[in-house]
């Protein structure tokens, strides 16, 4: 995952938020809440470059607190939509 943060420029907010990125984001977000690439990351982190380890981090407090959000009902519709993606091939 590290190569397409990398090659997607995911730093950056406006690339998180272009369509054709959002479903890496997707498949990032299920990934991080595995139980096994939980154990895997916590031994191998340090492999990884700070900034990768920054999105990381960031990504997994995101997903907590829109977790913790849906699980007491405050999640609104506007939001849940807002998480669904759209796959379309590029080429």
């Amino acid at each position: 995952m590290q190569t397409e943060f990398s090659d997607l420029s995911l730093e950056s907010q406006r690339e998180r938020e272009h369509p054709h990125n959002v479903g890496w984001l997707r498949i990032f977000d299920h990934r991080v809440q595995q139980p096994i690439f939980q154990e895997t990351w916590r031994r191998t982190q340090d492999m990884y470059s700070e900034r990768f380890r920054r999105f990381y981090e960031n990504r997994v407090a995101h997903n907590g607190a829109r977790k913790s959000a849906k699980s007491s009902g405050s999640l609104k519709t506007a939001d849940k939509s807002s998480v669904r993606a759209t796959y379309r091939p590029c080429g």
